[in-house]
């Protein structure tokens, strides 16, 4: 489920910044509310975990916050489910993904999360949350770690998707 396309000059890509870069976690909150009235909690699945495509520590440190805590958050309370920060791990520091073609992005993605305590997840309905879809690459990622921990199902929601991934949905 992606809900905002994402393009340049766009105000949703201006709100993502405010959320990534410019120290406004809260926008996650107003992302979530937003979902919840297009999407209201009668429409969804059974949820029980919501899982975030995780950060570095260094960039979670540099930035201060998971731009996707508030979003996730927001989610499983209304949803009843548990808002999990410790089942998926980004191992390798990277660079924005920003400029990468999709190659590249695949290559550099493909090792770059690990699966923690996957006794947490066997058995349960989870929710991967992402901030922005472009070319797939870490949703692929953290989808084939979160395989190997055997879950019910496995649902994608992201706030925002680019052009690129509309042909995709």
């Amino acid at each position: 489920m992606c809900d905002f396309f994402y393009q340049p000059k766009k105000i949703v890509l201006h709100f993502i910044h405010l959320l990534k870069y410019k120290n406004q976690p809260e926008i996650g909150s107003f992302f979530a509310q937003l979902w919840l009235e297009k999407y209201p909690k009668n429409q969804w699945p059974k949820i029980d975990l919501i899982i975030p495509v995780p950060l570095h520590p260094k960039k979670q440190q540099k930035r201060g916050y998971n731009q996707l805590d508030l979003f996730g958050k927001s989610l499983a309370n209304t949803l009843d489910a548990i808002y999990c920060t410790d089942v998926l791990k980004q191992s390798r520091f990277e660079l924005s993904q920003t400029k990468k073609n999709v190659r590249a992005r695949f290559e550099s993605k493909k090792m770059s999360y690990q699966l923690e305590n996957p006794e947490i997840i066997k058995a349960k309905s989870i929710l991967l949350i992402d901030d922005v879809i472009s070319t797939g690459a870490t949703i692929i990622s953290c989808l084939n770690q979160l395989k190997k921990g055997a879950p019910n199902s496995i649902k994608i929601a992201a706030i925002a998707y680019t052009p690129k991934m509309n042909q995709f949905i």
